[in-house]
């Protein structure tokens, strides 16, 4: 069997010119299973697993679960780490298709729109490209060409989640909302959910809807900001669980533990541990580690010819009592796959 190889690249911006984006309009489908996803004439697999960065846990994870899953399946994989710029994502997108390093890419976008017509040239060149984490080209989950989709923050979820806080504070209140960056999916939905479940809702007063960069320490500053403006507020949500500790953390500096609740989509080790103590009101976990490992699990199965899903809704892994969201009362059932 072939040795497995693993790398986490940065490529650089190339210095020749690349091929303008092609049109990014494209339709997506939740069901059936891809066409003519076999490789070629026996040429082994060789997967670019494109990811937006890898400083924080789940990202980590991700890369965790690519280099676990290749070397069991015995295929080579490279990561390549856009360190959450989108031109070098798109550089990066250009000059392996220039130099064909990869014959199958695994995307999980920085930016899906500015994307979409990278990832359509690859396609139009014969590579196969298996799509993880938050959809391309406009679509929720899967688009129209690729191999399949797996991914567990499709609109659906975050209309659930959303719909479930309403349904926990039915008075009420000053809310506010802390997303992710610009540009990405994830975000997208989050906001689009938000406005349809809370801010249509006149029981509902939105002090702040404020986009971050996913990380804690500003999380945190946010959060007093918010917290020093608006003493008075009841609910404060956040889509990642880095950025819920952050909020957790000014609301305990600001005095206000037991008067915020404080809501989480994410659940690593440290939310579900605050469920559990009553630090956070609710959880809607993700897995990063089962995202990535089924990607890479199905692009493989793809690439040998294998029917796959379009779509795997990473929400239907969750199994525990009262699923998809955790409580005091179910958290013992849910172990956190990332820190």
């Amino acid at each position: 069997m072939k040795k497995n190889r693993t790398k986490l690249l940065a490529i650089g911006i190339a210095a020749a010119s690349i091929l303008a984006f092609s049109a990014c309009a494209s339709s997506g489908s939740d069901s059936g299973s891809s066409a003519d996803s076999s490789g070629g004439a026996g040429e082994p697999i060789k997967i670019g697993y494109f990811i937006p960065g890898t400083n924080n846990s789940y990202v980590g994870t991700n890369v965790t679960a690519a280099e676990e899953t290749a070397q069991k399946l015995g295929v080579d994989l490279e990561v390549v780490s856009a360190n959450w710029d989108a031109a070098t994502q798109t550089n990066q997108f250009d000059t392996a298709l220039a130099r064909k390093t990869y014959n199958a890419w695994l995307v999980a976008a920085v930016a899906p729109e500015q994307a979409c017509g990278s990832i359509k040239d690859a396609m139009a060149a014969g590579i196969k490209v298996f799509v993880t984490n938050q959809g391309l080209c406009g679509d929720d989950t899967y688009t129209e060409g690729t191999l399949g989709f797996v991914g567990g923050q499709t609109l659906a979820l975050y209309d659930g989640w959303f719909s479930k806080i309403a349904e926990d504070n039915p008075d009420g209140g000053k809310i506010a909302l802390l997303t992710g960056p610009n540009l990405n999916y994830n975000t997208n939905n989050a906001l689009a959910a938000f406005k349809d479940d809370i801010e249509s809702d006149s029981k509902f007063d939105v002090v702040s809807n404020q986009q971050s960069d996913y990380t804690t320490a500003t999380a945190f500053d946010v959060a007093q900001a918010t917290l020093q403006a608006n003493p008075d507020l009841k609910i404060y949500a956040a889509n990642y669980a880095e950025m819920t500790k952050g909020i957790v953390e000014a609301v305990e500096a600001a005095g206000l533990t037991g008067k915020v609740k404080v809501y989480d989509f994410g659940g690593n080790e440290w939310a579900t541990g605050a469920v559990a103590d009553g630090t956070v009101a609710l959880s809607l976990p993700m897995l990063p580690y089962t995202e990535v490992q089924k990607s890479v699990e199905e692009l493989v199965d793809a690439w040998n010819g294998k029917e796959i899903p379009q779509v795997l809704d990473l929400s239907k892994e969750l199994t525990f009592t009262g699923a998809p969201y955790l409580t005091k009362d179910n958290v013992s059932e849910f172990t956190a796959e990332y820190q």
